[in-house]
């Protein structure tokens, strides 16, 4: 019996001493080098140095009010799993008439809807100091800012034909003080 028990014992220490192999991203976006020919608009902002795509506000027509990723060549029959930073710029509401949203739709279909927006930018979270740490300029204006990590399965149904057609959307109720960003984007299959 000790004979059997040692070897299944050994093998079980190496298995646990390998580590888990990563999966290589299907895409990786962080902005820093451009825009992806793959995105529908090809503005940015910079917040604290960093790079972003944005800012959007779906109120004014000096932005965009939302944008696409409009990939091809995916995997069939596989889940993916997209990950990114939304970047809130200033102060977004959560109730009441004026409550804020955003959403990611694959082909119309909503993936992702956020209603919560748990970021505490204190009452100056609009028109700011120039410099100010973490704030954005928008318009000659210095907004604060906020990064909340999105994550979101795509069902391997909304992929056609091994394409795939991501909207990302954002609803402010303000025209000049509320603009949202998107930043490490990162497309694997799903675990």
């Amino acid at each position: 019996m000790p004979k059997i028990l040692l070897p299944l014992l050994a093998t079980s220490i190496v298995a646990l001493a390998i580590p888990a192999m990563a999966v290589a991203p299907l895409l990786s976006h962080d902005f820093e080098s451009g825009i992806p020919g793959e995105w529908s608009t090809k503005e940015t902002v910079i917040i604290d140095g960093d790079t972003a795509l944005g800012p959007f506000n779906s109120r004014t027509k000096l932005h965009a009010r939302k944008t696409r990723l409009n990939l091809e060549g995916l995997p069939a029959g596989t889940d993916l799993l997209l990950s990114f930073d939304l970047i809130l710029l200033g102060k977004w509401d959560e109730e009441g008439t004026r409550a804020d949203s955003f959403a990611v739709y694959a082909d119309g279909e909503l993936l992702l809807e956020v209603l919560r927006f748990p970021c505490d930018l204190g009452d100056e979270a609009e028109n700011l100091p120039a410099g100010t740490p973490g704030a954005a300029k928008v318009d000659n204006r210095w907004l604060g800012s906020c990064v909340l990590p999105q994550q979101v399965t795509i069902p391997s149904s909304a992929i056609q034909d091994g394409e795939l057609k991501l909207t990302f959307k954002g609803t402010c109720s303000g025209r000049r003080s509320e603009f949202w960003a998107v930043d490490n984007v990162v497309l694997t299959p799903a675990p």
